[in-house]
């Protein structure tokens, strides 16, 4: 299991390597300054992409969801099992929107939102799945019926848009404290 969380952590960091070059350095921004590159647009920006998510998740819509997934992204749910692409983001949520989440509602908390460098946002948000008939293989509920995990992505622009290059969600095991959703 650790060698499996190490490689995850591994893919992610060169990743986020190897996406860098491909944002904003290509439109002539310097690297520089990366702490203050941050503008109230792009975080703007990033905050649309979590509620686009949210609004999607709730309407069961696979396609809407995976709008702002790059053609390139991978990702990592909660099983473990990972997706690289696109198209395969998008049919992995059709799935499961057809099964095990079906007329699920999705809150999503953001913790941590910072951008590294220019043209690259890491959000990190803490979620409540609510209104699961079954459980997930290998997941447990919290005491409010609801599967709570967190939810990692890196962000990058690319061609003025802002893409999920990297998905990786994990669920938040029993007995480890989180803050309630909506800060309530």
């Amino acid at each position: 299991m650790q060698g499996s969380f190490g490689r995850a952590v591994a893919s992610l960091l060169v990743l986020v390597a190897i996406a860098s070059p491909l944002s904003d350095r290509a439109s002539g921004q310097s690297a520089q300054g990366a702490g203050s590159m941050r503008t109230a647009a792009d975080e703007h920006a990033i905050r649309q992409i979590i509620e686009n998510e949210t609004k999607a998740w709730n309407a069961g819509d696979a396609v809407a969801y995976s709008r702002d997934f790059a053609q390139d992204g991978i990702s990592t749910n909660i099983r473990g099992q990972s997706f690289t692409g696109y198209e395969a983001f998008v049919k992995q949520h059709e799935f499961i929107f057809r099964g095990l989440f079906r007329n699920t509602t999705v809150q999503q908390d953001i913790v941590v939102l910072s951008f590294p460098q220019p043209g690259m946002a890491m959000v990190e948000t803490l979620t409540a799945v609510s209104g699961l008939s079954q459980m997930p293989p290998g997941a447990a509920l919290d005491s409010k019926g609801r599967l709570r995990t967190r939810l990692l992505q890196v962000i990058v622009r690319r061609g003025g848009e802002w893409k999920i290059v990297a998905y990786h969600n994990v669920e938040v095991k029993q007995g480890v404290v989180v803050p309630e959703p909506g800060g309530g």
